[in-house]
């Protein structure tokens, strides 16, 4: 829709390259200006008229002040109607809880971008299958669904975990990545440290 009325700004495909896009209408709330006006801080606005109504399109850039900004614009709009969010190219679910979720990922983001070294926050030493310690380079992935990886699955390890991501729905943090998903060797971990 956007694509067609605005052709050099499309929000949707902005998602591939940012952190998050947030489309909203006029809407009679009392929080429409200031809505309006966190939009606007973002690395990339645009108001589109489509007939005698205007939709507002944000595009949040991979940073900790713009996670700040999609916060509280999510919070401020998440229940309106005509309220859209989209990640990674996707358009997020509606109902609340995945909104909820959207927020919560942006705000662990936020969390880690404070750090000095990101994988400070994100990532942490679990065992699995009470054998093997390995690198959680997930904060928001709960130990009790880490047990649920298992070599009696067709699927790698790794893929396992991208996939408890996706069940997460914090699949799409820009820090997340799956492939640091793997065994504790002594040697690695000691050459992959930072000072």
């Amino acid at each position: 829709m956007a694509q067609d009325l605005v052709p050099d700004f499309d929000p949707i495909e902005e998602t591939k390259n940012n952190l998050v896009s947030i489309v909203f209408a006029k809407s009679s709330s009392s929080y429409y200006t200031f809505a309006v006006g966190v939009a606007q801080g973002a690395d990339k606005y645009r108001e589109i008229t489509v007939g005698k109504g205007i939709i507002h399109a944000a595009v949040f850039s991979k940073t900790k002040d713009q996670a700040s900004r999609a916060i509280s614009l999510i919070d401020l709009v998440e229940k309106w109607q005509g309220a859209q969010i989209f990640l990674d190219g996707d358009l997020a679910a509606k109902e609340y809880e995945h909104y909820g979720a959207v927020s919560n990922v942006l705000k662990c983001f936020s969390m880690a971008s404070s750090c000095d070294d990101w994988r400070a926050y994100c990532f942490r030493i679990e065992k699995i299958m009470a054998v093997q310690s390995y690198i959680v380079p997930c904060r928001m992935i709960e130990l009790h669904l880490l047990k649920n990886i298992t070599d009696l699955h067709p699927s790698s390890f790794r893929n396992q975990f991208q996939a408890l991501s996706v069940t997460k729905k914090c699949h799409w943090c820009p820090l997340f990545k799956a492939d640091s998903f793997r065994p504790v060797v002594v040697q690695d971990w000691l050459s992959n440290r930072t000072p």
